[in-house]
């Protein structure tokens, strides 16, 4: 979700930077009253102070081609299971 809006925003000219969670959390954490709007303040106070690293989001084209691979992945291991599967089960049956 977060490699759509990037792109999608920075294609349409926008400035767009996506920050280390972990950072901006502890930020976010030591303030006493916590609603949306105050994390709101204290996201754009972060942004405006520079505490934050900023994470690098890979391209549409490596991301795409990951997501194939771990199917792919995925796909053989499902094929590997289900050939146990059949081998344990004709083992139990003694054929």
């Amino acid at each position: 979700m977060s490699q759509h809006l990037f792109f999608g925003f920075r294609d349409e000219g926008f400035d767009v930077v996506c920050m280390e969670i972990r950072q901006v959390n502890a930020v976010l954490s030591a303030m006493l009253n916590k609603t949306d709007k105050n994390d709101a303040r204290g996201i754009a106070q972060v942004l405006r102070i520079g505490w934050f690293s900023p994470v690098h989001m890979k391209s549409r084209a490596i991301h795409d081609r990951l997501t194939d691979a771990i199917t792919e992945v995925n796909g053989i291991a499902d094929i590997n299971n289900d050939a146990l599967d059949i081998a344990m089960m004709s083992k139990s049956t003694g054929t």
